[in-house]
């Protein structure tokens, strides 16, 4: 395989070399953000699979890469350079554009699956448009500053601060801590338990008759006369004209029609939500867990093409469950085109932050990342709306910063975080990842100006492809829609997971409904990502494997 060859800086002696190398460059980044777009335009499409297809193609897309550059009169040994642009460049754009089937047709990528929601709300409030702008906005104002801070963190990372070193330490704690505040941080139940407490009252079998309806105060006298529908020694329920209430009294509860005094007691079950959203975050991240670490069943049947199991089993929980919930949704709700944006740079730029975490720590994606800033963000009391818009901002800038973030740990560290990442390491070879670490340097440079050039053309195209899914989504029979999709999203299941797939999507799905149904956050679901991450810190996968294997 070629080596990248270090490119020289810019001179005078040979500025049409170098003019000729950032056209190559331009245009490169170009044909990858297109590429980008158009991966992040199909649902379930990821850029790791377009990386995984453009690499194992390496030998077609080098040749075409060797004959642009002769074409050009660019050194041929800067062709693999060239194809780890197109590979960053089309994850840029991918990044940005992969929100407008998200908000539209309700298929998520796993970098937005937690904006899935907020976007479908402003998409029914006739806001899509809004929620996409809101998006590629976020995306932008993410890459800009990863952009501005690359070049200093590079110092910060390596010797003697070694800022990485210390940050690794610290995350397996941070993500312990992460789920411990979407737990706690879960709203309390509105479901009220109110009950008698007849222990110091009487029961008695006085033919009374309750003629004004009770109403339950927590510490008031209560009197009601009726019969015993369940009868137990300390606990039955009495039922009255006005319904069924349960009594808590001494002894065995007599038969018949009977008069019941005693103090009224309201209590409000706090813990219940809790203790649901726990289960939900230990749930989830069993089934994550199975999902990446053991053999599946039926895949000795129809593996498919053997790709991640993310895509069956986020979309089994985030996605899919939102497309059966929608079927008595009739039509999408006439859009307006006419956008609004966030109206403060600060969720995009703590996006950016978080997006630092997902591009430099090894197995912390873009999601995981969006689920620490969830949990140490504090809950304001704002406009829904405009929350939803500063949400969608804040996880649309961690995806597109994240990979500028990725590149960073590819310099220092020399290894790939991503597929995308992953794949240009196999290109450039270890003589070319060598030329990345020299900071700042031609190759690196070119690498982060591909990024702006796909950055630009991702937003352009952001906005342009959302504005004419708003004009024609709108009034769209959203059932024969969603129908569609989810035959959809089953074919390519089934293309790219197989059986297993299959199997592991009917299982996310049924998991995935629950929070809706029980009324609680659907973030816990995001235990999936989380708890085997934390085995992995921890160093207790190992362990846990030979808990569930017999």
């Amino acid at each position: 395989m070629s080596v990248v060859t270090p490119l020289l800086p810019f001179s005078n002696e040979n500025a049409s070399v170098e003019l000729s190398v950032v056209l190559m460059a331009v245009l490169v980044s170009v044909i990858g953000g297109l590429l980008g777009a158009g991966c992040g335009l199909v649902p379930g499409m990821h850029i790791n699979t377009v990386s995984l297809l453009l690499l194992s193609s390496f030998a077609a897309v080098q040749a075409f890469l060797f004959s642009l550059c002769q074409g050009m009169g660019v050194d041929p040994g800067a062709a693999p350079l060239m194809f780890a642009m197109l590979l960053t460049s089309a994850a840029v754009a991918s990044s940005f554009i992969d929100f407008v089937p998200s908000t539209f047709l309700g298929a998520p990528d796993d970098s937005n699956v937690l904006a899935l929601l907020p976007g479908h709300r402003l998409l029914l409030q006739g806001k899509g448009m809004e929620a996409v702008r809101c998006a590629a906005d976020g995306s932008m104002v993410g890459l800009a500053i990863a952009l501005l801070v690359v070049l200093p963190l590079e110092v910060l990372m390596r010797p003697p601060l070694e800022l990485g070193a210390w940050l690794r330490d610290l995350v397996p704690y941070l993500l312990l801590g992460t789920v411990a505040l979407l737990v706690l941080s879960e709203k309390r139940s509105n479901r009220i338990r109110t009950w008698i407490d007849a222990r110091k009252g009487s029961i008695s079998r006085e033919e009374g008759i309750t003629i004004t309806p009770p109403v339950p105060v927590d510490g008031e006298p209560a009197r009601l006369s009726g019969s015993f529908v369940s009868r137990h020694r300390c606990r039955s329920r009495v039922l009255t004209s006005f319904g069924d209430f349960p009594v808590r009294h001494k002894g065995r509860a007599p038969a018949g029609f009977i008069t019941v005094r005693g103090i009224w007691r309201v209590q409000r079950r706090w813990w219940e939500n809790k203790l649901l959203a726990a289960s939900m975050m230990l749930l989830s991240g069993l089934l994550g867990f199975v999902a990446m670490s053991a053999r599946l069943p039926l895949a000795d049947i129809f593996e498919g093409m053997g790709q991640s199991p993310l895509f069956p089993l986020l979309t089994g929980l985030f996605g899919v469950p939102t497309l059966l919930l929608s079927l008595s949704q009739r039509a999408i709700p006439p859009q307006e085109v006419d956008e609004g944006g966030f109206s403060s740079l600060l969720p995009a730029a703590k996006g950016a932050l978080l997006g630092f975490l997902a591009g430099w720590m090894p197995g912390i994606t873009s999601t995981t990342g969006t689920v620490i800033g969830t949990a140490l963000s504090k809950r304001a009391k704002e406009d829904r709306e405009e929350a939803a818009k500063r949400f969608i901002a804040m996880v649309s800038s961690v995806g597109t910063s994240a990979v500028v973030f990725s590149l960073l740990a590819l310099a220092i560290e020399g290894k790939g975080r991503t597929g995308a990442m992953l794949a240009a390491q196999e290109v450039l070879g270890d003589e070319g990842t060598k030329a990345l670490s020299a900071f700042p340097s031609a190759p690196i440079s070119l690498l982060l100006l591909s990024m702006l050039i796909a950055a630009l053309l991702g937003h352009f195209l952001t906005i342009k492809v959302g504005r004419m899914m708003a004009r024609r989504l709108g009034g769209i029979d959203l059932r024969a829609l969603n129908l569609f999709l989810l035959m959809f999203i089953l074919s390519l299941v089934l293309l790219f997971n197989g059986l297993p797939g299959l199997l592991l999507l009917s299982v996310s799905v049924l998991l995935g409904l629950a929070p809706p149904l029980l009324g609680i956050s659907r973030v816990h679901l995001t235990g999936c990502l989380l708890v085997p991450l934390i085995l992995f810190f921890f160093g207790l996968q190992e362990p846990f494997i030979g808990l569930l294997t017999p």
